[in-house]
């Protein structure tokens, strides 16, 4: 099977060998750039560390990186948590799957905590706000940006105008919306739709409300659950 992947580049990367493993083909088509910051925080004597995606873990300098190492580390997703214990984070946990999930594994936590969040730049604040309502002092460290790409590859567009493409997949509700518009943009929206949408969330899926768009969403928001959708097409 042909497919679309809208990640970016290093993450579209690894997915496309992941995919390939599994005798399927994948076409980069990346939406959005990442690209890291430096954000100050203040002191290392977090009680514990959260963060909800892999690029907040792997773009931490080494420098901040140091004295967060030992605070419990709570995050979404096995890629994070991966992440992070490749970075020699000693306490990690996960078992959450999105940030809903990730604030059911706090109430262990005493009130007043210090609660540092590793983010990216845009974020929903479920996060945030569950945290602030529970009682825990969070600052929030701006780890990293996605910036939206301007274009789609022209190997993107040729696989589109051509058939070649079976499905897509779109692991964001932003990414994806970028994604409609780059593909207009490129006069291959129509053709873009045609396809099976393969969405990592409920929440991605509504990118294409309004579109005559066939999406199907993921059983679980990680690489498996997309697999597991692509099978049903």
């Amino acid at each position: 099977m042909r497919v679309l992947v809208t990640r970016p580049q290093r993450d579209a990367e690894r997915t496309a060998g992941q995919f390939a493993a599994l005798g399927h083909e994948a076409v980069i088509a990346p939406t959005m750039r990442i690209e890291a910051r430096k954000p100050t925080i203040a002191g290392v004597d977090f009680s514990a560390v959260i963060a909800t995606s892999a690029h907040a873990i792997e773009l931490l300098d080494d420098c901040r990186l140091e004295g967060l190492r030992n605070a419990a580390l709570f995050c979404v997703g096995a890629r994070t948590a991966a992440a992070a214990r490749d970075r020699g984070f000693q306490d990690v946990r996960t078992s959450a799957l999105n940030a809903q999930d990730l604030l059911a594994m706090l109430p262990g936590l005493r009130r007043g905590t210090r609660v540092l969040y590793l983010a990216g730049h845009d974020r929903k604040a479920l996060l945030e706000t569950g945290l602030t309502a529970r009682g825990f002092q969070i600052e929030v460290a701006e780890i990293y940006r996605a910036f939206a790409e301007t274009r789609l590859p022209a190997a993107a567009i040729e696989a589109l105008n051509a058939g070649r493409l079976d499905a897509v997949l779109n692991y964001s509700r932003r990414s994806a919306v970028i994604l409609i518009g780059l593909a207009r943009d490129a006069g291959v929206l129509k053709n873009l739709l045609a396809l099976p949408q393969i969405c990592l969330s409920g929440d991605v899926a509504s990118a294409f409300e309004g579109f005559d768009a066939r999406t199907l969403i993921a059983p679980t928001p990680e690489s498996s659950g997309m697999l597991a959708a692509l099978e049903m097409i």
